[in-house]
């Protein structure tokens, strides 16, 4: 063969050296440049098409062949986790805002220093308040005055007996409209009777007030004692030309003695030449002290009242408004008085809670107008430090107050902190068919962490040790796993590629996949907890196992990637979400990826 080989080599050799030969002797030195491009051309087009085809081969595969990706059952730690990110804030801040307007007198704060609620931070001049203080009272005195007017007037609505007596004469009847002044009734008190007699000059000047006296009636033979009241202190001149002083002797209950009974009187030893003359008690009348219509007498003529009894009632529709406005006016007065002095505690600015003070605006000397919302001041409260972050709706119930929450910062990348979910709110925020719950965490050891900075939070929501576990694409729907080689025969979920889809004698609540590689069975197993990247096996795969990473690989999946520029394609690379009957693990929300 080889000399066959050769010979056949060397005869072509000499054919072509007999060829060129009788070429090179009848063709000119033209045509033989021509040749010799077209046999470059043809060389150069051989290779293109070679390395065309090369490399279509290389990024369009044969149909059906399969980029085949495994990986090993692992042993070891598989967590589930709820991560989010979020803005620090002071536990509790307040924003100092004036009130008032004024000059700032005096500031007793600075930036960082710390304070205790109720601290004076500011004080303002209250000069302006205390004289509209000062006008406010005043017109509460004046307010004060003109309704106890009134309510006296009101009071006098009811009439009443200024002396005791016997209503000698009434002067008015029921529906009467009277003004006030007007007279009700006339009364005598009939409780005193008075006896007016005279006496000599020489017999008077022995008396004095006081002394008891004795009067005999005339006519009765009744026999009266009375005191003397009065003594004139000059003298009278009776018809006879005999001068005489009067006096006036005060009898105490005396009974129904007639207006005008004359009678004796003898004082000490002495008696008086003249007839002494017997009157009733004083006279007065019952008089109305406002404006009103009669609409109730409690007294006829001849009836006996006493001091403070209530002879009459009067209406009056004026004196009950007039009382109800003053009454309206008296609370405004006050209220306005006690807002002013409540404002004057405005001019205090006080810190609200106990904290810190992270800025300061505002010092002495600064003028305020307090329709200017400009803040003074800021105090926080730095016991802790609160952040949220939004949780979805399917993950939520994982979440309890209580939990704990690991944390970091990008302005501070070589630490961790630990923090505490501290509240988890009922209101969700909807979006794109989705709601999600602000859930509220706080740090109490933040060091080296400000307000405003951003953190990222991770909650462990469930976590197990020393679990079988494999990559979440090598599960196909069904919980089915694709296995390398055959699996022993008394593994009753083994069901080879060329076998039925249904286990023999077992139920499957989805049929086994079909697209798996050649030397792979289908398992299928129990899974424990997952996340985005691994699954755990609790039933039907052992330890260094190894799966089959669910990628089948098409011509159009090539054709996307060569449109999308990005290697492997839709599911080409290991890892990635199983397609065909494969499909990954139920559940939503976001999770870490932490195996």
């Amino acid at each position: 063969m080889k000399n066959l080989l050769f010979l056949t080599k060397k005869n072509h050799q000499k054919t072509e050296e007999k060829d060129t030969s009788t070429t090179e002797q009848v063709l000119p030195a033209s045509q033989r440049q021509i040749k010799k491009r077209k046999t470059w051309y043809l060389l150069g087009s051989v290779l293109l098409v070679g390395t065309l085809f090369i490399g279509a081969t290389h990024l369009f595969p044969a149909e059906g062949k399969e980029d085949i990706q495994t990986a090993r059952v692992q042993q070891g730690n598989l967590s589930v986790t709820i991560t989010g990110s979020g803005t620090l804030e002071p536990l509790e801040y307040y924003e100092i805002t004036p009130l008032v307007k004024g000059e700032i007198l005096a500031d007793y704060i600075t930036e960082g220093q710390q304070v205790s609620k109720g601290d004076v931070l500011y004080q303002i001049d209250t000069a302006d308040m205390e004289n509209t203080i000062a006008k406010n009272q005043l017109s509460l005195e004046k307010a004060q005055i003109s309704y106890n007017e009134v309510v006296k007037s009101a009071a006098d609505l009811q009439v009443k007996a200024e002396t005791s007596g016997t209503v000698t004469t009434l002067l008015v009847k029921e529906g009467d409209n009277i003004q006030a002044g007007a007279q009700i009734a006339e009364i005598t008190n009939t409780d005193q009777g008075l006896v007016k007699v005279s006496f000599l000059p020489s017999a008077a000047e022995t008396f004095y007030v006081g002394q008891q006296a004795n009067i005999l009636l005339q006519g009765s033979f009744a026999n009266l004692t009375g005191t003397v009241s009065r003594i004139s202190s000059g003298q009278r001149i009776l018809d006879d030309f005999v001068a005489v002083k009067d006096i006036e002797i005060t009898i105490d209950q005396p009974g129904n003695i007639a207006e005008g009974q004359e009678c004796l009187i003898t004082i000490g030893d002495l008696s008086s030449p003249y007839n002494g003359v017997y009157y009733p008690g004083e006279k007065t009348y019952i008089t109305a002290k406002t404006s009103g219509e009669i609409k109730k007498l409690h007294i006829g003529t001849g009836d006996k009242v006493a001091t403070g009894n209530v002879v009459a009632e009067l209406t009056s529709d004026t004196v009950t408004n007039n009382q109800k406005n003053s009454s309206i006016s008296l609370q405004e007065s006050k209220l306005s008085l006690a807002n002013t002095q409540d404002q004057l505690d405005d001019y205090k600015i006080t810190a609200p809670i106990a904290g810190t003070v992270i800025q300061k605006n505002s010092k002495a000397g600064d003028n305020l107008d307090n329709s200017d919302k400009t803040v003074m001041a800021v105090v926080a409260d730095m016991s802790k430090m609160i952040f949220t972050i939004d949780v979805d709706e399917l993950d939520i119930s994982q979440i309890s107050v209580g939990q704990t929450v690991t944390i970091t910062a990008d302005a501070q990348p070589d630490k961790t902190y630990t923090g505490v979910v501290e509240n988890i709110s009922l209101i969700g925020t909807a979006s794109n068919g989705v709601t999600s719950y602000p859930v509220e965490v706080a740090i109490a050891d933040y060091d080296g962490l400000l307000p405003g900075m951003n953190v990222d939070a991770s909650i462990v929501v469930e976590a197990k040790e020393n679990v079988l576990m494999i990559p979440s694409s090598a599960l196909y729907r069904g919980n089915w796993v694709a296995i390398q080689g055959t699996a022993p025969e008394d593994n009753d979920n083994i069901v080879k590629p060329e076998n039925d889809d249904k286990i023999p004698g077992k139920p499957s609540k989805a049929p086994a996949p079909t697209n798996i590689p050649s030397g792979f069975s289908a398992v299928q197993v129990e899974t424990g907890i997952s996340n985005d990247d691994y699954i755990e096996i609790t039933s039907g795969l052992s330890l260094d196992d190894v799966v089959y990473l669910n990628q089948t690989v098409t011509s159009n999946n090539n054709n996307k990637t060569m449109m999308s520029g990005m290697p492997g394609g839709m599911g080409a690379m290991g890892g990635g979400m199983p397609s065909g009957n494969g499909g990954p693990p139920s559940g939503g929300g976001t999770h870490s990826r932490q195996p």
